[in-house]
């Protein structure tokens, strides 16, 4: 009885170490997901990559407040106020807003607001205050819409995506009005 213990003992680590080998040698990979929420293959060389599944990559990425947000949020502000496009005030009125928010971000995070929205495979993860994740939900995009799965139950449109998803139009998470943001896309760091 003993031996035939022993030999199922040593049999069993045989195979162990055999099917380790095996897998090894196939290449197969550890998958892992980031603190950002991101998906990645950890491979056997120490490297990583991201993973894509069957899905319309044109929308992953992060959008963020960026130079086009800024101009859109510049040339509305000024049209509340009366100035259009066509009047002879407006070249003058945008560059001094414009230089006021390029040179100070504060400005931008007071009137625009300070978020990003990060679009991954299976998550869209909103982010505030540089970096720091506030939401995460799963989503789903149709007819360039964003929805999100809302706190776990219900599903709403949280954005509106154009030129192929260069842009996002957002609600103004900063205000309780119903601006319009438009992000611009980075992409996955």
């Amino acid at each position: 009885m003993k031996s035939s213990l022993r030999k199922t003992i040593y049999l069993s680590l045989i195979t162990f170490f055999v099917t380790s080998a095996v897998i090894a040698s196939t290449g197969l990979n550890t998958y892992a997901t980031t603190d950002n929420g991101k998906r990645i293959i950890l491979n056997q060389d120490g490297t990583y990559s991201y993973v894509t599944k069957n899905v319309n990559n044109t929308y992953l990425g992060t959008y963020f407040i960026g130079n086009k947000s800024i101009d859109n949020y510049i040339i509305n502000y000024l049209e509340k106020k009366g100035i259009t496009e066509d009047s002879s005030q407006f070249e003058f009125a945008y560059s001094i807003m414009n230089s006021l928010y390029e040179n100070d971000s504060d400005r931008v995070a007071k009137s625009i607001g300070n978020f990003s929205y990060t679009i991954t495979e299976d998550k869209l993860i909103i982010n505030k205050d540089n970096g720091r994740e506030i939401f995460q939900w799963p989503y789903e995009i149709k007819d360039n819409i964003l929805y999100a799965t809302v706190y776990n139950s219900d599903k709403m449109a949280v954005g509106k995506f154009s030129d192929d998803g260069l842009y996002l139009e957002v609600s103004n998470l900063e205000s309780n009005v119903k601006d319009k943001v438009l992000l611009q896309k980075g992409s996955i760091k």
